[in-house]
């Protein structure tokens, strides 16, 4: 695909930029600079910055978002949120370093989700796409780009171009964060590895191996025909499975379910064993 000609004034203006992020290495305003990089040849208008670590919760690094988008998305997406963000799904494949768009690798009911609806209307997100940066086996750096202008439109060119620069970006980015490490020792504790675990149990003392595995899926976008899919059953099956749920959980809606999840992510001990809802009275 051809991208269209810029102009010799667009090309300073990108080299320019470049050069002010390898004066910033190393600096507060790195980050800035490649937030003005990115928003400078594609529509994207904010960016976030954070660490994936082995058994930890992401490390924050850098946004640029307003106090309330800081309130309704950056904070309750540290406190736990994140085991239902699709690029988080990507992070534990190992996938190579480069841009991922949202839209290409989100399960087919994420945008009607509630995860979705909690996470992303509130702050006003309309798409998003991620540079993953690889700085070792065990180490990512995301640099998330979102779009919050409602008068805004992405397009292909946009993500091609992105594309483009990739490369600069990766090398900034490793320069910039070369030696991430966890926030806590190895072993018995560790937050993120917590956190994954009670969202492995979350039913499990009521619901049947399945339904569990039903839940999950639920909690991260699935539609029932995808789930059907996933575990080679019959949609209708999956319809049966997910009353069953509703029934044993005495609750009505998505959204309730939702809800019950991220209180059980507050409420449940560090090192717990036991099915986070037996913390709560659901």
């Amino acid at each position: 695909m051809q991208v269209p000609l810029i102009s010799n004034n667009e090309i300073k203006e990108l080299f320019d930029l470049s050069a002010q992020a390898v004066d910033s290495l190393g600096c507060d305003e790195l980050p800035i600079v490649l937030s003005r990089i990115c928003e400078y040849i594609s529509a994207y208008d904010t960016m976030m910055v954070y660490a994936f670590v082995k058994d930890e919760v992401p490390q924050p690094l850098f946004n640029n978002f307003k106090i309330k988008e800081i309130n309704n998305c950056w904070v309750p997406y540290f406190e736990g949120a994140y085991l239902l963000d699709p690029f988080y799904e990507l992070s534990k494949q190992k996938v190579d370093d480069g841009f991922y768009h949202l839209r290409d690798i989100a399960p087919d009911d994420f945008f009607e989700s509630e995860y979705f609806n909690s996470f992303f209307r509130p702050t006003r997100l309309r798409d998003e796409t991620t540079l993953i940066v690889n700085l070792n086996e065990n180490v990512q750096v995301h640099l998330s780009l979102g779009l919050r202008d409602n008068q805004a439109s992405l397009t292909t060119n946009d993500l091609h171009r992105l594309d483009l620069i990739a490369g600069l970006l990766i090398a900034l980015t490793r320069s910039h964060w070369p030696d991430i490490k966890p926030d806590q020792p190895q072993g018995i504790g560790r937050v993120g590895a917590h956190l994954e675990n009670a969202f492995s149990l979350f039913g499990s003392s009521c619901l049947s191996e399945r339904e569990c595995e039903i839940v999950r899926y639920i909690l991260r976008g699935h539609s029932s025909k995808s789930i059907a899919r996933l575990l080679d059953i019959s949609p209708e099956t999956v319809k049966v499975y997910r009353k069953r749920v509703h029934q044993k959980l005495d609750i009505t809606s998505h959204g309730e379910l939702f809800s019950i999840f991220l209180k059980c992510l507050k409420t449940t001990p560090v090192g717990s064993t036991a099915d986070p809802l037996t913390f709560i009275k659901v």
